[in-house]
């Protein structure tokens, strides 16, 4: 569960990072984590690997707007729960 919350904690500092000299920081950091967690050899449960997809992809949108003052604040952040499968 550790590397879960490693990866979800990073994610979830950039999404709500506020501050843009931050922002670019948080986005690479929470990148790695997500490429480490889903690498072919993790052992990740079909709930974690949509979750880290769809954490993925928003973080992609959230670095290309960063560019035009994307206030990060307005992306939905779904609990780790939802993404575990273990409400």
């Amino acid at each position: 569960m550790y590397q879960q919350e490693f990866w979800w904690k990073l994610y979830r500092e950039a999404v709500l990072e506020m501050d843009d000299d931050k922002l670019h920081e948080r986005v690479q950091a929470a990148q790695k984590a997500i490429a480490g967690r889903s690498s072919p050899d993790a052992r990740v449960a079909t709930e974690e690997r949509l979750a880290l997809q769809e954490s993925r992809e928003a973080l992609q949108i959230l670095k290309r707007d960063e560019l035009h003052t994307f206030r990060p604040g307005s992306l939905t952040l779904p609990s780790i729960n939802e993404q575990a499968g273990t409400e």
